[in-house]
């Protein structure tokens, strides 16, 4: 018996199996709310919108799958955003490869350098959005450092590249 204070606003509930009684609590768990909440509020949605046949558990199943699918979706698209940046990457700095006298840097990179920090070439082309596993960037990473050096723009020290103050 509940206290009397919830007398007036207290109703027992009799499900027809206890299979049903733990279908209910299993997708109030899986809206992860509580049962007394769960039933309230599908009882108060279709009474909104009694048209609705679609109870507020699948719903949520269905924003769920969703949400795995644009999660999916995320991930390649960032997989192809590192691809094209790297390819980009590589095409705008061809000219150091075949050693023509000619350097255009990124910005990015003179950025990422004049921070003090120290930098490897792993690091430097993460900092760019590079993938550094890429052969073609790692070597052109390798050419415009070493005409960086050259140059007494940067220095090469144990644990990588810094620019010179």
């Amino acid at each position: 018996m509940p206290p009397s204070k919830y007398n007036q606003k207290c109703h027992t509930l009799y499900f027809e199996s206890d299979n049903d009684l733990k279908r209910w609590k299993n997708l109030a768990h899986e809206a992860r709310v509580p049962l007394t909440k769960w039933i309230i509020a599908i009882v108060e949605k279709s009474l909104d919108s009694p048209d609705e046949s679609i109870p507020a558990s699948h719903d949520i199943q269905k924003m769920r799958q969703e949400n795995i699918r644009l999660r999916k979706d995320n991930e390649s698209l960032q997989q192809s955003l590192s691809r094209s940046e790297t390819e980009l990457f590589n095409l705008k700095h061809a000219a150091i490869k075949n050693d023509s006298g000619f350097m255009e840097l990124d910005s990015r990179l003179i950025s990422a350098l004049q921070d003090g920090c120290v930098w490897d070439q792993q690091s430097l082309l993460e900092a760019l959005g590079v993938d550094w596993n890429d052969i073609d960037a790692v070597q052109t990473i390798s050419g415009i450092l070493q005409r960086l050096q050259d140059a007494g723009i940067i220095t090469e020290e144990r644990r990588g590249w810094k620019w010179k103050k």
